[in-house]
């Protein structure tokens, strides 16, 4: 039986599509569920309360506001619900094979993402009347996906994979009865495994008109050359470690109100790991892989004002400098292969919502907030197939004792319908339909006062 001679620069082409989904990267994929007190308000207000330790990611400087030295530990559960139809996915044949166009046909999306866990573990220590010092280990991006073998979309993308470790290490000082500082520094490790699969066609690349014959015959003839049971797999699986800043003020400018400023670095990773094309249990190609991405800058300011004893009204925007996530640069053994554009659009989110002292030892909180996707019609994928989003939250706080307290909330967003029209390097034209895009996250955190 005739090995498929995938050549070296087909098997780069394929790495290149594969990496071509940013959000594996955390592009459009950024978890906010980082506080659970926050999402409870749809993290409404979350850089201006210093509510719980959970500040340590979301304000360093509303430490400050903590008169106790306190711990968080919990998590939230995110489970993604979508539909992904094909609109009639397709690949032109080579002129010398004919030039025809033949239908790239498979099983449809449905859920793809499996449920996911997001950890967080936050702590403050109070040194003093004014300074406070703090830690966090969260996971502020993720992405889990899978389509079944035979999707459709399967040379756009099969298997996604990013898991991130995120430890912060912070500190904040009150600088006067107003006015607080805080800052720190972020260090993250990622690690993907992502997976597309790559068309028998890509194994013509270098052939002679007689070893094309012979390869096309392999595969069962032309119509072998874009179909599932032909294809090779391309894996990376790579992880690296990175370093970012934050820095954050608070600002009171009446004792009813809090004004709070943040900013988080970008963080440019460059993962290391290995590739390989396998076509059953044969590994064609295997070799050293590096990509280098770039997360955005992120700006929030939030506001809280407590109009009653009873009542806080809370605000926040976040401004997501995407743009600077503008390609993906792939090399192998020291040498640049690609620089895939992908021209990110810089974003923003707006949330309000409020918080309800139903008793002292009960607080209730809701909130809405709409996130607006850094994705582009030019580059969107099956990947990520990133739409606006709609969030509608509720959740509530409850002290057990003076030292221990609950927090609770849920979460429905609603993910906005949007169309894929990606070609990857071996030709083939993913034509998709995303609906019923939503998520659902359900969070609790225990909080243990010193």
């Amino acid at each position: 039986m005739m090995r498929s001679p995938i050549s070296r620069t087909a098997a780069l082409l394929a790495l290149t599509a594969l990496v071509m989904a940013p959000s594996a990267w955390a592009g459009s994929f950024y978890i906010q569920e980082q506080s659970i007190s926050g999402l409870g308000a749809a993290n409404a207000g979350q850089n201006a309360t210093g509510f719980d330790a959970s500040t340590v990611f979301t304000n360093p400087a509303g430490m400050t506001n903590l008169t106790r030295s306190q711990l968080s530990a919990g998590g939230s559960l995110l489970m993604l619900g979508s539909k992904i139809r094909d609109d009639g996915s397709s690949a032109r044949l080579p002129a010398a094979l004919g030039g025809s166009t033949v239908a790239i046909t498979g099983k449809n999306g449905d859920n793809p993402n499996a449920p996911a866990l997001v950890p967080a573990t936050y702590g403050v220590w109070v040194v003093n009347d004014d300074l406070r010092l703090g830690f966090g280990v969260n996971a502020p991006f993720g992405l889990v996906g899978k389509y079944e073998e035979g999707f459709f979309g399967r040379y756009n993308s099969q298997k996604s994979k990013l898991e991130t470790l995120n430890i912060s290490l912070a500190g904040a000082y009150k600088v006067s009865p107003k006015f607080s500082v805080g800052g720190g520094i972020d260090i993250q490790r990622a690690r993907a495994v992502l997976t597309t699969a790559v068309p028998a066609i890509a194994g013509l690349s270098g052939l002679s008109a007689a070893q094309t014959g012979a390869y096309i015959a392999s595969v069962g003839g032309v119509g072998g050359l874009y179909n599932s049971n032909t294809d090779s797999l391309f894996r990376v699986d790579a992880n690296g470690w990175a370093v970012g800043a934050n820095l954050g003020l608070t600002w009171k400018p009446v004792d009813e109100l809090t004004v709070g400023l943040t900013y988080r670095s970008r963080i440019k990773h460059t993962v290391e790991g290995d590739l390989a094309l396998v076509r059953g249990a044969s590994a064609i190609r295997s070799g050293p892989a590096e990509i280098s991405v770039t997360t955005p800058d992120i700006i929030g300011l939030g506001a809280a004002w407590r109009v009653t004893p009873k009542w806080e009204l809370l605000a926040q925007a976040n401004y997501f400098h995407w743009s600077n996530f503008d390609k993906i640069d792939i090399k192998s053994n020291g040498t640049t292969f690609s620089a895939e554009q992908q021209d990110y659009k810089n974003s923003y989110s707006l949330a309000l919502g409020f918080n309800y002292k139903l008793t002292d030892a009960i607080i209730l909180r809701a909130g809405t907030q709409f996130d607006r996707t850094p994705t582009t019609d030019q580059h969107r994928s099956t990947r990520v197939p990133d739409g606006d989003r709609i969030w509608l939250s509720v959740g509530a706080s409850y002290d057990v004792t003076d030292n221990i307290s609950i927090d609770a909330a849920y979460a429905h967003i609603f993910v906005q319908d949007v169309k894929i029209d990606q070609v990857s390097s071996t030709g083939a034209r993913t034509r998709a339909s995303l609906t019923d895009g939503s998520v659902d996250i359900l969070s609790m955190a225990l909080r243990y006062k010193f």
